[in-house]
């Protein structure tokens, strides 16, 4: 029932509060809160929904047993497929929804029942909701209107406040326009401006891209990161995109099925997966995985021996490839049967087949000086051996060999 009226419950607060597409209308400010920074830490998160189906009894569970410290003023990109629980996530730490087990930590205060209005967040989300009648800088100001007591500004405050979250965002040449006179990448800064207006400790995006097209987004994603190191607030962004997080995160956090996967830096993670689900998740093109085997100490991909892998006993294996770790060479030891080439530009990709790979196709990556002759039979590759992982057959967990 609760998840079933959690957009319903958004929506009250935007328009109770005052603030279409954020939270924060009523909020106030914890004294000496301004411009700080603010860790974040989740302790034991665990959020229980009840089942749909009334035949199963069970439990929907979310996010299980979710362990995690933001650290102060860092960008924290959370990355997983739909249904993975990243929002669900995002809408515990604003206090949206209340988690079943587990803390929240604001900084050393335990905010797990303090009401969303009284967190101290700002939440865009993928709707930025702008009121159609009001200006640019009546949209940015109204969260500010609602302040009251030593909180409440006068209208000279209210109006340097929304210049200046305008002028980070770069709107500040449009305060007097309607939202209708904006562009979707415009209008997004106007939301984001509305939740910085307050200048919040932390703030929630949750999937502020989705709505905008590719080159809109390209753009607003490097303007998020661009805002979030000059006014230094701690910033989670929640996506699917895991280019874009990949692209703009200090860290980035890989969920599934409500558990956090895998947690680092963008370039270590993508590097260094700890399972299968995360190297398939991470990478454009996605890694190339096929069915293998170690024997005596060598990995193989079906009759092909590509390289020792020390340390590692007999057994089946999935071994992925990234895209950039082919070498084609006449010598090579992986052999596939060629399909085509693809020229883009910088970068030639090589699509290939294999009767042992996974996926339905093998793409290779390699830089465009190479000349492929993309009408022979067949193609070899020697392969680098940082960009092959192997995965246990049947707990697909990363293997590791050759590792003093």
């Amino acid at each position: 029932m609760e998840q079933k009226c959690l957009k319903e419950e958004i929506a009250g607060l935007e328009f109770a509060s005052g603030i279409p597409g954020t939270i924060g209308g009523a909020i106030r400010m914890n004294a000496g809160a301004h411009g700080r920074k603010m860790k974040v830490v989740l302790e034991n998160l665990t959020k229980k929904f009840q089942n749909r189906n009334r035949k199963d009894k069970k439990d929907v569970i979310a996010v299980d047993d979710f362990n995690l410290e933001i650290p102060d003023g860092k960008l924290v990109g959370l990355l997983g497929p739909s249904g993975c629980g990243k929002s669900t996530m995002l809408y515990m730490i604003s206090g949206l929804l209340t988690p079943t087990e587990g803390k929240i930590y604001f900084g050393e205060n335990d905010v797990t029942k303090v009401p969303t209005e009284n967190r101290g967040v700002g939440l865009v989300f993928q709707n930025y909701a702008l009121y159609p009648h009001l200006t640019v800088k009546q949209n940015i100001i109204f969260p500010l209107q609602n302040l009251k007591g030593k909180d409440k500004l006068t209208k000279e405050e209210m109006d340097k406040r929304a210049y200046n979250a305008a002028k980070i965002v770069q709107i500040d040449e449009f305060l007097d326009r309607k939202p209708n006179a904006l562009s979707g990448g415009q209008q997004q800064r106007v939301a984001i401006a509305r939740a910085l207006v307050k200048m919040p400790p932390v703030l929630l995006l949750d999937e502020p891209l989705s709505n905008l097209d590719a080159r809109l987004r390209l753009q607003t994603r490097e303007e998020i990161r661009r805002i979030q190191r000059e006014t230094g607030i701690t910033t989670i962004f929640v996506t699917h995109d895991q280019e874009e997080a990949m692209s703009i995160s200090d860290i980035i956090i890989v969920m599934k099925d409500g558990r956090m996967q895998q947690v680092g830096r963008p370039q270590e993670v993508y590097d260094n997966p700890v399972n299968l689900f995360v190297a398939k998740f991470l990478g454009t093109p996605p890694i190339n995985v096929f069915n293998g085997y170690v024997k005596n100490e060598k990995l193989y991909i079906g009759k092909d021996e590509l390289f020792a892998v020390q340390g590692v006993s007999d057994r089946e294996v999935y071994v992925g490839i990234r895209p950039e770790g082919f070498v084609p060479e006449d010598s090579g030891k992986l052999h596939c049967k060629m399909e085509r080439i693809e020229i883009m530009g910088r970068d030639i990709s090589i699509v290939s087949q294999n009767d042992d790979s996974v996926n339905p196709v093998v793409r290779s990556i390699i830089t465009n000086d190479r000349v492929i002759d993309g009408t022979r039979e067949e193609v070899a590759f020697n392969l680098k051996p940082s960009k092959v992982l192997i995965f246990d057959k049947e707990m697909e967990e990363r293997i590791r060999y050759g590792e003093k």
